[in-house]
């Protein structure tokens, strides 16, 4: 495909990824719709979100859908907001972890799941060869923007997980200047989580650093994990699809190792059951999963949600940063499993080192 990569769409602002693509892609989605139906939005803070955001609501309004306004809101929020309204797609602007220079397109089903490549290719060849269809001027779509989302995410999160043990963790949160800013947060200080937030005022530039978590963005994470104390550091990426994980030590949890000990805990779970994973994690998840009486699956990186299409076992599905736990919902979650973390912290009164152990470390 020439437009959609391995996440949607992606690219620097003034080549690829312009208003005129945005528009396009909204005819295009409208069209695949029918003309008719509801398209969520919502938007990471890059610049050129809001811009990108209004051409895309200009195609899907031509094209006869009503479009229900999140506005700036973690990927996560928009996918629980699919899944639990009555819309027929979302699209999210972001560009994820790529920098500031970029942005893009993630288009999601209307139960959150990300676009699946088949999904992809239909709408790339309309934007591509112009078929998209317009509406006459009594069928045009309306615009409504949509408020407390973000709450109503938070709440159900609360209800699925539960309460803490009676210890308050310390917890410092990298927000990456993205659009977890106020989700985290909040969702943190409900668990009773003593929280110290980073970079924490959503700002397009990425001031603190690139939104990608990797370990060479992540000093001043680590360095105040370890002032301040802290029980472990989490970091996301501009979107919140994505999250690092420090421990006590300050240091940084590799992410094969973290897909094995979710993945673990998935399966013990269930009693047994499927992981999807990635071609670029290591052995010691097979490791782990097969331990706990499980099996794994391999598939292409950016396609750990595909296999959820065909249903049956699957527990738990994981690549690089990016988690995703079927019986809450079928999208990669930072959020989520931050406090997954920590609730397993609790259970089982170990700090983050002793509890990922257990899981060796290979190239």
């Amino acid at each position: 495909m020439r437009l959609f990569g391995t996440a949607g769409i992606r690219g620097p602002i003034l080549e690829k990824v312009t208003s005129d693509l945005g528009l396009k892609l909204g005819l295009s989605l409208a069209t695949c719709l029918g003309n008719r139906g509801t398209v969520a939005t919502g938007y990471d803070p890059r610049t050129s979100s809001p811009m990108l955001e209004y051409s895309l609501l200009s195609g899907l309004l031509a094209g006869g859908c009503d479009v229900a306004e999140l506005g700036l809101v973690a990927i996560p929020v928009l996918s629980y907001f699919c899944a639990h309204s009555d819309v027929d797609a979302g699209v999210m602007v972001t560009a994820s972890h790529n920098p500031p220079e970029d942005n893009g397109f993630k288009c999601l089903t209307s139960e959150g799941m990300e676009y699946v490549p088949s999904e992809e290719e239909a709408l790339e060849a309309l934007i591509l060869n112009g078929r998209y269809r317009r509406v006459p001027w009594d069928k045009i779509g309306k615009a409504e923007k949509v408020e407390g989302v973000t709450q109503k995410y938070v709440d159900a999160a609360l209800r699925r997980l539960g309460e803490l043990g009676k210890k308050s963790p310390r917890v410092v949160v990298d927000c990456a200047n993205g659009s977890a800013y106020d989700v985290a947060p909040k969702l943190l200080q409900k668990m009773r989580c003593e929280i110290l937030v980073l970079n924490g005022q959503p700002d397009g530039h990425f001031p603190g650093h690139l939104p990608e978590p990797r370990p060479e963005n992540l000093g001043e994470l680590m360095e105040t994990v370890l002032r301040v104390e802290a029980d472990l550091g989490v970091a996301y990426d501009s979107d919140a699809d994505r999250v690092a994980i420090i421990d006590e030590q300050g240091k940084f949890v590799n992410y094969s190792r973290a897909i094995a000990l979710f993945s673990k805990e998935a399966v013990e779970a269930q009693g047994g059951g499927t992981v999807i994973t990635s071609s670029d994690t290591s052995f010691c998840v097979d490791e782990a999963v097969e331990e706990a009486g499980g099996h794994v699956e391999r598939t292409k990186i950016g396609q750990i949600h595909v296999p959820l299409r065909d249903g049956g076992d699957i527990v738990f599905s994981g690549e690089p940063w990016k988690l995703l736990d079927p019986s809450w919902g079928p999208w990669t979650d930072g959020i989520y499993f931050t406090v997954r973390l920590i609730k397993m912290l609790g259970e089982k009164e170990v700090t983050v080192s002793q509890l990922f152990s257990e899981i060796p470390e290979y190239p």
